[in-house]
């Protein structure tokens, strides 16, 4: 939360990320936070995906990985539960 308010504020100009599935909790606070971030025009760059989310297509990308990240999350809480 930090970073998101040194980035309204101006201080950040761009966000490095190692990847999507680091980057948030579930697909929608990533989403939330890529388009707050994106209208302060500051992008996001997935370094192991390698997308930029000021691209045309990489909210898209985005939007994918970001649902299948949530998916392997879930399925590996699940997992350790039942071990």
């Amino acid at each position: 939360m930090r970073m998101i308010a040194d980035c309204e504020a101006g201080k950040i100009d761009m966000v490095l990320s190692k990847s999507i599935s680091r980057w948030a909790r579930n697909t929608l606070d990533s989403l939330k936070y890529i388009r707050k971030l994106k209208a302060l025009e500051i992008p996001i760059f997935f370094t192991k995906e390698s997308i930029n989310t000021m691209d045309a297509g990489g909210e898209v990308l985005v939007t994918i990985l970001a649902s299948i990240a949530q998916q392997e999350s879930a399925s590996i809480s699940q997992n350790v539960q039942i071990g």
